[in-house]
């Protein structure tokens, strides 16, 4: 089906209008928690810009294991319908500083609890039942992306469509994150789409040592009760429960296919200081994550294809990308909306931004990195 041309059954919406698609569950395998059809904003390049650079943004929204965590959890987190497009930082179109601004927008609602990575079954707790089908999600709304892009080029550019002409930013914000990383390779592999960068905001995916984001992915596995059937969903060279694990273990296992082309990148956006991760991934306190990310960064550093840019504003910030510090999150001199879009405008020349900052003082425990910063 990838390879076939676009499905006639697309239509192409008009450029630069905000569009909400709906993929009916029974055409398309995707499903919302509640077990509704999943839907997603999509807003074309306008008229005069090239509609094959695409921003795609996954929502965050927490996730949920158990019955009582699920039931406890606000109906809106398991539907789409009523989700619009986020207007600010990188998905902005009327911000003139924005290096995006006149690009393609889609933005994937977090309906799913599952981190963007459910394998299409249900779990069915006493207290609710939850469908988690959130790989099927990314992926069925990609391939309608990718259906409208190449009809699009089709009808409006002599050279038409070709796999390698779409240049990506793969984005996603706290479990959104998640879902950047983990789909990833479906995206470079399936896809075909080879110039894409992914770009996981505030979503690092740390194991804490004990029962952390590991055993997750260990209860996640499984296509058997309680499990989500993740396993067919992840990278083939990284198949184990501790391939969960983000900023590390996954990322290791993905920089040797890396730079392909130079945007196939993975490029990590996090403040130092973030309760939400230190609380959803169950570190035992601030100094422990700050820590867990210091020596993971200088273990991966320089391997092929990974950067981060990781502040260390003392104040806990949870999501850079679609809000005010975009504009005011600034490493060394660079600003993040300047240092992501000059990651896409020349990849080959990406660095890493890394600040050590007052940490050390500010939460007592906190060690300085144990190795020289850029």
């Amino acid at each position: 089906m990838l390879d076939c041309g676009p499905r006639a059954a697309v239509p192409v919406p008009a450029r630069g209008v905000n569009t909400q698609i709906v993929l009916p569950s029974a055409v398309w395998g995707s499903r919302c928690g509640d077990g509704s059809d999943y839907a997603f904003r999509m807003k074309l390049a306008p008229t005069g810009s090239p509609v094959e650079k695409i921003v795609v943004h996954m929502g965050g929204g927490g996730v949920c294991v158990g019955g009582p965590d699920c039931a406890a959890k606000s109906a809106d987190l398991f539907e789409a319908m009523s989700d619009g497009l986020p207007s600010n930082g990188m998905m902005s179109s009327t911000d003139a500083t924005n290096p995006f601004k006149d690009w393609t927008k889609v933005s994937l609602p977090y309906c799913t609890q599952d981190l963007h990575i459910g394998g299409g079954v249900p779990t069915a707790y006493p207290e609710i039942t939850v469908y988690r089908h959130g790989a099927l999600n990314v992926r069925a709304a990609m391939q309608y992306l990718r259906d409208v892009i190449w009809a699009e080029l089709q009808a409006s550019d002599p050279a038409g469509y070709r796999a390698d002409r779409p240049i990506v930013v793969f984005s996603g914000s706290s479990a959104g994150g998640y879902g950047a990383a983990y789909n990833y390779h479906w995206m470079l592999d399936d896809l075909g789409w080879v110039n894409t960068t992914a770009v996981p905001d505030a979503g690092l995916g740390m194991d804490n040592g004990s029962f952390g984001v590991i055993a997750l992915g260990s209860i996640g596995l499984p296509a058997e009760y309680p499990g989500w059937n993740v396993l067919p969903f992840l990278p083939p060279y990284c198949k184990t429960a501790d391939c969960t694990e983000i900023f590390g273990n996954l990322e290791v296992a993905t920089a040797p296919r890396l730079l392909g082309t130079p945007y196939q990148q993975m490029l990590h956006v996090s403040n130092q200081i973030d309760t939400t991760q230190v609380s959803t991934t169950l570190f035992p306190s601030i100094p422990a994550f700050v820590n867990t990310l210091r020596s993971t960064y200088c273990d991966i550093r320089g391997l092929p294809g990974l950067h981060s840019f990781l502040r260390a504003a003392s104040t806990p910030i949870h999501g850079e990308l679609n809000n005010g510090n975009w504009d005011s999150a600034i490493i060394d001199g660079t600003i993040l909306r300047d240092w992501l879009g000059d990651a896409m405008a020349n990849p080959a020349g990406v660095t890493d931004r890394t600040q050590e900052g007052t940490l050390v003082v500010d939460y007592p425990g906190v060690l300085a990195f144990p190795c020289t910063l850029p």
